[in-house]
């Protein structure tokens, strides 16, 4: 009898790891996180975008909040913010704008949609496909 009862709690014990276990599953395959790269282009010339030089640029008038350092927010599909990253200096390339690259690290990956927006100019959404190669934003004539 003391064999059957020990062997019973026995059970009992490796029932309540299994249930942990298979609680704790989808925490353990999360996916790894997923880095989102991309560009914004300012298209136009004076005062849309300063050239520095033949290779940097700056922006002005209405777009002087597109420039190195401007935030750029990865969001849900609800809207919710899930990373954050920023705008590299701007390069300059005749006949195109003044382009300014970045890269945001850590975004949660699994989501069916992401939104990215750069200062305040309104969220383009993505799709989890999408956002696997550079996205491509433009603003500007």
């Amino acid at each position: 009898m003391r064999i059957l009862a020990v062997s019973a709690a026995t059970l009992v014990v490796l029932a309540a790891l299994a249930v942990s276990a298979v609680a704790l599953l989808p925490q353990l395959s999360a996916a790894s996180p997923i880095t989102v790269e991309g560009s914004v282009t300012v298209r136009g010339d004076r005062p849309a975008v300063l050239t520095e030089n033949e290779l940097t640029c700056t922006t002005g008038g209405g777009y002087n909040d597109i420039r190195q350092g401007a935030q750029v927010v990865v969001t849900d599909a609800a809207g919710k913010t899930i990373a954050l990253g920023q705008l590299g200096a701007g390069s300059w390339k005749r006949d195109t704008g003044c382009i300014f690259l970045f890269t945001v690290a850590d975004v949660p990956a699994g989501e069916k949609f992401y939104g990215i927006e750069v200062s305040h100019r309104g969220r383009v959404q993505y799709t989890a496909a999408q956002v696997s190669a550079p996205v491509e934003l433009s603003i500007g004539g």
